[in-house]
């Protein structure tokens, strides 16, 4: 596998944030993360914006169509 550079852990943040990694994979870049402060302050903006929204964008269902 091999050490991943900060682009190539990059590419793949999106779907190691979604969990669509194989194990290996998500180790790696994991351990990519853990190493670099660049690509960790990445990672954790993009957590942190990822919970920010879905904590925001809760649809209200109106009290006339739950009846």
């Amino acid at each position: 596998m091999g050490d991943l550079n900060c682009d190539e852990a990059l590419a793949e943040l999106y779907t190691f944030l979604d969990g669509e990694l194989d194990h290996g994979r998500r180790a790696l870049i994991g351990s990519h993360l853990d190493g670099c402060s660049h690509c960790h302050g990445v990672h954790d903006f993009e957590a942190e914006l990822r919970r920010v929204i879905s904590s925001t964008l809760v649809d209200e269902v109106p009290a006339e169509l739950r009846q």
